[in-house]
C-alpha cells in the first residue's frame, strides 16, 4: 500500500511541472562586493579627453581597410562621437567620416543602484530561472508544463545605440582621385565644449606615407547637427607670417593648424597651435584663439609653451 501511495505521489509531482521556488534560494557571492568593479549596475569605463590622443595611425591602414576612433561622450552623456577612417582599395586613397548618435538617458537614481542584498537576492533568482530555461529548451515542453521564459537581462544604455541608430554627420575624402595622388582625409575628434553643444574636429588632408599637407578647423552644433569651418585660421597666419622675413618662406612649407580643444571654463574660446613642415625641419607658427561666437582669430605668442586646455568629454575604454 505505501509502495502504491508513493507511485502516486510521484506522478502528481511530475504533472504538476515540479521546481524550485527561488525565493528560498541562497547566494553567497565570490568577491567583495564593495569594491568599484563590482558595483551594480556597471558604467562604461570612461578617461578625460587628451589632446592628440585620436589621431589615426594610417601606417596599416591598407591593410585593416577599415578604422573606428574610441567613442568620446559629451559632458552631459547625452551624445556620443566617433570617426571611421576606410581605405579604397580602387583607388588607393583613404577617406573618412564622422558619427554623432544620442544616448538613452539613464533611469533614476532608485532604479539603477540596488542595495547590496537586493542585488545579490536578485543574482540569485536570475540565476537559478536561467537554469529553469536551459533546461526547459533542452526538454520538449509538454502541455502542463509551467516554466516560463526568463526576462531580458538589463543592458547598458551606451550600447543600446547600435550602429543603425547613428548619423553620419561628415564624410570627406569621397572623390574619385588618380591612384598616383594616393591620398588621404581623416576626420578627428578632439573634444566637446564645456556645456556639450559643440563638438570640435580636426580635418587632416595629405597622402600616404608623405606626411600631413593642410589641416581645417570645424565644429558641429549639437543637437541641429550643423556643421561649421574657420578658414580665417589659415588666412590669419598666411597674414601675419607673409608679411614677415622668415626662412625658409611660408610659400615653401606644408603647413597645418592643430586644434589643441577649448579652453577651461570657455564655450566658444578654442585653442590652436600653428606648425610648419619642411622635409627635414618643422617650425612653430605659434598659438592662435579662435572665438566661434565672433570668428575672431587671435595670435596668443610665437614662442612654444605649453597650452592648458579643457577636458570636457569623457572618453570610452575598451
Amino acid at each position: 500500500m505505501r509502495q502504491f501511495w508513493t507511485i502516486v505521489l510521484l506522478a502528481w509531482l511530475v504533472l504538476a511541472g515540479f521546481s524550485i521556488d527561488p525565493s528560498f534560494a541562497e547566494f553567497k557571492p565570490s568577491y567583495d562586493p564593495t569594491a568599484p568593479a563590482n558595483r551594480f549596475p556597471q558604467e562604461p569605463k570612461t578617461a578625460p579627453v587628451q589632446p592628440s590622443v585620436f589621431e589615426n595611425n594610417l601606417w596599416q591602414i591598407e591593410e585593416r581597410k577599415q578604422a573606428f576612433s574610441p567613442v568620446v561622450l559629451s559632458p552631459s552623456r547625452q551624445a556620443m562621437a566617433f570617426t571611421e577612417t576606410r581605405y579604397l582599395s580602387q583607388t588607393q586613397q583613404v577617406s573618412g567620416s564622422l558619427y554623432v548618435a544620442p544616448l538613452p538617458q539613464a533611469p533614476p537614481f532608485s532604479q539603477t543602484h540596488q542595495l547590496p542584498e537586493d542585488y545579490y537576492r536578485q543574482r540569485a533568482l536570475d540565476a537559478i530561472t536561467a537554469k529553469q530555461v536551459k533546461k526547459a529548451e533542452t526538454i520538449k515542453p509538454h502541455w502542463y508544463s509551467k516554466r516560463q521564459p526568463a526576462p531580458p537581462p538589463p543592458v547598458d544604455p551606451l550600447f543600446t545605440t547600435s550602429r543603425s541608430d547613428k548619423t553620419q554627420v561628415l564624410s570627406v575624402g569621397e572623390a574619385f582621385l588618380p591612384k598616383t595622388t594616393k591620398a588621404f582625409e581623416t576626420l578627428t575628434v578632439v573634444d566637446w565644449n564645456e556645456d556639450g553643444s559643440q563638438l570640435l574636429l580636426k580635418h587632416r588632408i595629405g597622402k600616404l606615407y608623405n606626411g600631413i599637407q593642410v589641416s581645417h578647423v570645424l565644429t558641429v552644433d549639437w543637437p541641429s547637427l550643423h556643421i561649421t569651418s574657420f578658414p580665417q585660421v589659415e588666412e590669419a597666419v598666411r597674414f601675419y607670417w607673409g608679411n614677415r622675413t622668415m626662412e625658409p618662406s611660408l610659400d615653401r612649407l606644408s603647413w597645418v593648424i592643430e586644434p589643441l580643444g577649448w579652453q577651461p571654463g570657455s564655450n566658444n574660446t578654442i585653442e590652436l597651435e600653428a606648425w610648419g613642415y619642411a622635409p627635414q625641419a618643422r617650425y612653430y607658427l605659434g598659438h592662435w584663439q579662435l572665438n566661434v561666437a565672433t570668428q575672431a582669430v587671435t595670435l596668443i605668442n610665437t614662442i612654444k609653451v605649453t597650452i592648458p586646455v579643457a577636458q570636457n568629454g569623457a572618453l570610452v575604454l575598451p
